[in-house]
C-alpha cells in the first residue's frame, strides 16, 4: 500500500466521520441551551484549500471580503468546490485575544483551481485526527465567550491544543435572517495528554 493510498483512505474515513458528526449536530440543534451538549470530538478532513490571510479590525470584515474579494478571485482562478465535502473556515493565528487586530486566514476546500495570485494562495491541509468542536450560535463578536467554554472543556478533559483554532461557518448572513440563527463551529485541534 502506498502512502498516497493510505492518506486517501484516512481522508475518506475523516469525511465519513465529519458527515456523521454533522448529522448528529443537525439532530441536536434543538438543544442550544446547554453549552456542554454543543461540544463534539471529531476529526477534520484533509484537502487543498484556497487561502486568503489578512489582519482584520473585526470579524465583521470577513463577510464583505468573502463577497467582494475572495469569491470573485476564486471564480477568476477557476476554483471548483466539492459539494459533497464543502468546507470553509477561518484560522485565527492570534496567541492572545485582541478584538482590534485579528490575524485571520480564510480557507475553502477546492477540488480544482488554475494557479494562485497575489490575493489567493493554495495549500494542502493534512487530516486532523482529533478536534474539540463547539457549536457557537449568534454574532461573531461573541466568540470570546464560546472560546472560554471550549478552553475550559479542553483543560478539564486533559487535552493539549496542537494547532490554531478554526471557525467553520455553517449558517450566517448568507442564509439566515436572524443573527441568533447564525451557526459557527469552533474547531480546536488537540491531542490527549
Amino acid at each position: 500500500m502506498t502512502d498516497k493510498a493510505l492518506e486517501e483512505a484516512k481522508s475518506e474515513l475523516c469525511k465519513l466521520r465529519q458527515r456523521i458528526a454533522d448529522l448528529e449536530q443537525i439532530k441536536g440543534f434543538a438543544t442550544k441551551g446547554n453549552h456542554m451538549d454543543n461540544i463534539t470530538i471529531k476529526p477534520l478532513p484533509s484537502g487543498t484549500v484556497a487561502s486568503f490571510r489578512k489582519h482584520l479590525k473585526s470579524y465583521d470584515e470577513l463577510g464583505p471580503l468573502c463577497v467582494n474579494v475572495i469569491g470573485p478571485e476564486m471564480e477568476r482562478l477557476g476554483c471548483v468546490c466539492p459539494k459533497e465535502t464543502e468546507y470553509c473556515f477561518s484560522i485565527d493565528y492570534n496567541k492572545n485575544y485582541n478584538p482590534d487586530d485579528i490575524d485571520l486566514e480564510f480557507c475553502e476546500v477546492v477540488s480544482e483551481y488554475h494557479g494562485s495570485s497575489d490575493i489567493l494562495k493554495f495549500r494542502d491541509l493534512s487530516v486532523v485526527e482529533t478536534a474539540v468542536c463547539f457549536s457557537h450560535y449568534g454574532s461573531y463578536e461573541d466568540f470570546p465567550k464560546s472560546m472560554s467554554e471550549i478552553l475550559k472543556y479542553i483543560e478539564e478533559n486533559h487535552y493539549k491544543i496542537t494547532e490554531s483554532p478554526r471557525f467553520s461557518y455553517i449558517h450566517g448572513v448568507w442564509d439566515s435572517d436572524s443573527v441568533a440563527d447564525w451557526l459557527t463551529e469552533i474547531q480546536i485541534p488537540v491531542k490527549k495528554t
